[in-house]
């Protein structure tokens, strides 16, 4: 069974919608219609094991179980239940149907012999509402009207979200009752463009006067315009320039293919010039992360819409007559839904109160609605995230967001564990900044953005990323391979601890540190290359294996530089071979041994420390309305230089030499001067070392 239709085609068929008798069954839908232009999803995952008479149909919130389950009672004329305007419970169903159809209608008989059937929506809200003791006995309820013949079709479709149907599985396992299963799948290539213009026709229909006709009046251009836009993003997913997003698109399918992200989509190509748009795509290539950022934003706007269009009069309607509150506009936020997202997937207690100043007479009911809303949410499916898009994203918050770090307990940043490779973007876009030290992080998240910008990187070719510390200043600067620029993306490091921790993986990249450097973990295997230098004053080794991987031909060898390098237990190295790695150590372990360098032949990357610490001086110096770039004598003695002996000598050498000089309570720095020396403080930012900064550290030093 591939799709929902031809799971239409093989279940009984009435020729006719029943009557309602009672129409104070709300619950119980007997003439509904196939939603206006509804585009029939492919299904996943059939299994239909033998004497199965329920059928549960998994859908994450968003991806349209109700519109699924409307369209196939529709075609089947089967009456439709809506279990969450019901109290379900022991005989609920039983009653809802007798109820409706009158107490002489035969229809509970005909669908335990299987010539009718029920569709039964939203399971979810249903459990939610009556509590798990309530849902299993109505559960109950469905499996003996369902029958028990064997040889009869299907006669009951359940539809319901990832974490119900994990109930309504075990329910029926626990009774040794067959269930049959499936899974809405994501949209194919055609049929998300089907979609769009699906989605495009009826908002047309809503607002003539915007510019959702442009499929009509321009069918070249406008399908030219979709499969750039879709292109773009296919591009942005995969790090990689690609042709055609319907070449690959099972690999994007879980992003393109999903509804929400198709009508955010359909948005942007609502366009009154559909090539003058594809001109500018061509002339303007936006960053990636503010692809996705762009599309994430509009999705938790418009959940915050339909959250206020469904639930705001039913909150006025609470307000007492002396109370008064002017946040209805602001309830339900990106910012909240952030927040509620976080605490969703790492289990996090919201222990501050959202919105903050709504009245206490609200809250009850605004948490009520909030929760049950959420778990519809479009970024989520179940337990999990839809996408690794919109984890990335969560998971972001979660490490970096003030908000989330303020409102929920334990505290979601040691919760952030695993992430994919859009993660280290979204940090580096919640991050706060500063105009020159670039996005602030802690050091724990140094090692995890590496890790997620290495799961970006496939096709990128060169170094990746630089950490250098020197003293209480660190920075990481991280490639941004999604970039075609290639732009770095920086970040300012705080919460130095003293040795940083490289759990996993180091590659493609150079990590230099006057402190120290733990490499691994207990017991693991740890992979270093390639390409992939460590200088530090102390490397302790904690993995049990360390595995050199040289890449593919012509890569720079790896390397470990210290002064000192131990192990925590024993210690093994694979390495292809021994001109793929590196150690510079004056006493190396055994297992080391094989790949000692010669000294004097060793990489100049043991200057950063001094480049670290005279770009911490240089970088101080600001140009303001004056003569020259300066900076406050405390600030620069006591913030900066602190008890550096390093940066206390290379400031008098900078003094006696004629580079700065002192008046009232101001450094100030003679950019001439230092230009006549090859370079200048905007230099100071590249991370490397150049000849000529290089011959001026030598200089500093007095050699």
């Amino acid at each position: 069974m591939d799709s929902l239709q031809e799971l239409a085609d093989n279940l009984v068929q009435l020729r006719a919608p029943l009557t309602l008798e009672d129409p104070t069954a709300e619950a119980l839908l007997t003439s509904v219609s196939i939603p206006d232009g509804y585009v029939w999803p492919n299904i996943e995952n059939w299994d239909s094991p033998a004497g199965a008479r329920v059928l549960l149909v998994e859908a994450a919130g968003a991806v349209g179980k109700s519109a699924a389950a409307s369209a196939l009672a529709a075609t089947l004329n089967w009456p439709l239940i809506d279990t969450a305007r019901a109290q379900v419970g022991s005989y609920s169903l039983s009653g809802l149907l007798q109820d409706g159809l009158g107490f002489n209608s035969p229809y509970i008989g005909e669908v335990m012999e299987g010539r009718a059937g029920l569709v039964i929506d939203a399971l979810d809200e249903a459990h939610l509402r009556a509590g798990t003791a309530n849902f299993l006995a109505f559960l109950d309820n469905v499996r003996k009207i369902s029958g028990k013949s064997s040889e009869r079709s299907l006669s009951i479709v359940l539809f319901s979200r990832p974490d119900t149907a994990a109930i309504v599985r075990l329910f029926f396992q626990d009774l040794n009752c067959p269930i049959a299963s499936a899974r809405v799948s994501f949209f194919t290539h055609d049929q998300a463009v089907d979609y769009i213009r699906s989605f495009m026709d009826r908002m047309h229909r809503q607002f003539p006067d915007r510019d959702y006709d442009a499929a009509e009046k321009y069918p070249e251009p406008f399908i030219s315009l979709t499969n750039d836009r879709m292109r773009e993003i296919a591009s942005t997913l995969l790090t990689e320039d690609v042709s055609s997003a319907k070449f690959v698109w099972p690999r994007v399918s879980e992003f393109l293919g999903y509804a929400p992200v198709l009508a955010v989509l359909g948005e942007f190509l609502a366009v009154k010039n559909p090539h003058r748009e594809r001109q500018a795509i061509g002339s303007t290539a936006a960053a990636p992360k503010s692809v996705l950022l762009k599309i994430i934003g509009n999705l938790l706007d418009r959940e915050q819409e339909k959250f206020r269009g469904r639930t705001v009069s039913k909150l006025k309607a609470l307000l007492s007559a002396d109370e008064s509150w002017d946040g209805f506009e602001g309830v339900y936020s990106p910012q909240e839904q952030g927040v509620r997202l976080v605490s969703y997937l790492l289990h996090s207690e919201i222990v501050v109160p959202m919105p903050a100043n709504m009245p206490g007479s609200l809250r009850e009911a605004y948490e009520k609605h909030a929760v049950q809303f959420l778990a519809d949410h479009p970024f989520l499916a179940g337990q999990k995230a839809v996408n690794v898009v919109f984890s990335d994203f969560i998971m972001a918050k979660a490490a970096i967001d003030p908000a989330c770090i303020a409102s929920l307990n334990p505290d979601p940043r040691p919760l952030v564990d695993s992430v994919g490779p859009f993660f280290y973007q979204f940090v580096h876009e919640f991050a706060s900044t500063s105009e020159d030290e670039g996005s602030q992080i802690p050091e724990s998240l140094v090692a995890i953005l590496l890790e997620s910008q290495s799961k970006s990187s496939s096709s990128a070719k060169g170094q990746l990323f630089q950490y250098l510390q020197g003293g209480g200043d660190a920075y990481l600067e991280l490639t941004d391979t999604m970039s075609r620029a290639k732009k770095p993306l920086k970040f300012s490091v705080t919460e130095l601890s003293g040795a940083l921790h490289v759990p996993e993986r180091l590659s493609r990249g150079l990590l230099v540190t006057d402190s120290g450097v733990i490499v691994g973990n207990r017991g693991q295997r740890f992979i270093l290359g390639p390409s992939a230098a460590i200088v530090a004053k102390e490397v302790v080794l904690d993995a049990e294996i360390v595995s050199v991987d040289a890449g593919l031909g012509g890569s720079v060898p790896s390397m470990l530089d210290s002064e000192e390098i131990a192990a925590s237990g024993p210690l093994s190295i694979e390495c292809p071979a021994q001109n793929a790695f590196l150690v510079y150590c004056n006493e190396p372990l055994a297992a080391l041994r094989p790949y000692l360098a010669n000294q004097g032949q060793r990489s100049s990357f043991i200057h950063h420390n001094d480049y670290m610490n005279l770009r911490a001086v240089l970088r101080s110096f600001r140009q303001q309305a004056g003569e020259a770039p300066s900076v406050f004598s405390e600030l620069l003695e006591q913030r900066i230089i602190k008890n550096n002996a390093v940066r206390l000598t290379y400031l008098k050498r900078l003094e006696e030499l004629g580079f700065v000089y002192r008046r009232s309570s101001h450094y100030y720095l003679d950019v001439k001067r230092l230009s006549s020396h090859g370079f200048t403080i905007r230099d100071m930012d590249s991370g490397q070392p150049t000849g000529a900064v290089l011959k001026f550290i030598a200089l500093l030093d007095g050699k």
